[in-house]
């Protein structure tokens, strides 16, 4: 396996406390993508899931992975109630403390809805507009 998606395996491991073990992470484009570890004869428009984006700050997960990885997630993960869900949906920040700044899960309900970013004990969503839009109308 090369060394950069040893990187990205690495960076779930001590941010998300996720067991990489089992994920068979290939780099396509600059970007992480969660893949099968089983060859295919079928044709398809993309291979797996982009997991892992590389961003000028550093990596970052994608809010896809997120909700897929759900509850192997165990650090770096808040639970946000109603009224925070809405503020994060308007492009507002909540206040927390936590450790170090960086990307963390957002949970909703017990759910990981997506990817936020912890900073200055604020936290803002990273969740792509139109997604978020679709998480609040489906609560």
């Amino acid at each position: 396996m090369p060394n950069s998606r040893n990187k990205a395996k690495k960076y779930l491991e001590e941010r998300f406390g996720v067991e990489t073990k089992e994920l068979t992470l290939k780099e396509i484009s600059g970007d992480f993508w969660l893949t099968s570890s089983e060859e295919s004869n079928l044709e398809f428009e993309t291979e797996g899931i982009r997991a892992v984006r590389v961003m000028d700050i550093g990596l970052k997960p994608t809010t896809y992975l997120l909700q897929l990885l759900d509850d192997e997630i165990s650090r770096n993960v808040i639970e946000v109630n109603e009224k925070e869900m809405k503020t994060l949906e308007e492009g507002g920040m909540i206040q927390r403390t936590m450790g170090k700044k960086g990307y963390i899960a957002l949970k909703f309900q017990g759910r990981v809805i997506g990817c936020g970013l912890y900073k200055d004990e604020l936290v803002s969503s990273r969740i792509p507009e139109g997604r978020m839009k679709e998480l609040v109308d489906s609560f």
